[in-house]
């Protein structure tokens, strides 16, 4: 792995996941932060996945995208993907902000294009690739 190593609790976090969907997990990882590579990591057990959010600090509100894991693929999603432009016509999703990208193999997150979705995403929230603290923060899942 060229970025900074997963904590030994987050990785426990993703264990739930198959190794294929694990192994997009970290590919889609090394994208974002190969991109933003001190963006402040927040990786949270929500229940039914684990979310890891990428942005300036440790306040989802504020990130830039996510990584969500399922039982074949993960998706990676940008808060406020509705208006992304969207040449590859890959986002996916209806609701007014959020829109993801599905990734049933480790193959399709090497896609040239990742790269210029995440630069669009950061540069659309304002930010842009010195965000963060270089700081990975897990929630687990509370209650």
């Amino acid at each position: 792995m060229k970025t900074r190593p997963l904590p030994k609790d987050a990785a426990g976090l993703l264990e739930r996941f198959s190794d294929d969907v694990q192994e997009i997990i970290y590919a889609l990882r090394e994208r974002i932060l190969t991109v933003a590579p001190n963006a402040s990591e927040v990786i949270t057990d929500v229940g039914y996945t684990v979310s890891l959010q990428y942005g300036p600090d440790d306040k989802v509100s504020h990130a830039f995208c996510y990584i969500a894991g399922f039982s074949k693929h993960a998706n990676l999603g940008f808060q406020v993907g509705a208006h992304l432009p969207d040449p590859e016509d890959v986002l996916e999703g209806t609701g007014a902000q959020m829109r993801h990208v599905k990734f049933a193999t480790v193959t399709l997150t090497h896609a040239p294009w990742v790269e210029d979705y995440l630069e669009a995403a950061l540069a659309l929230r304002g930010l842009d690739h010195r965000i963060g603290d270089g700081q990975t923060l897990t929630r687990p899942k509370s209650g």
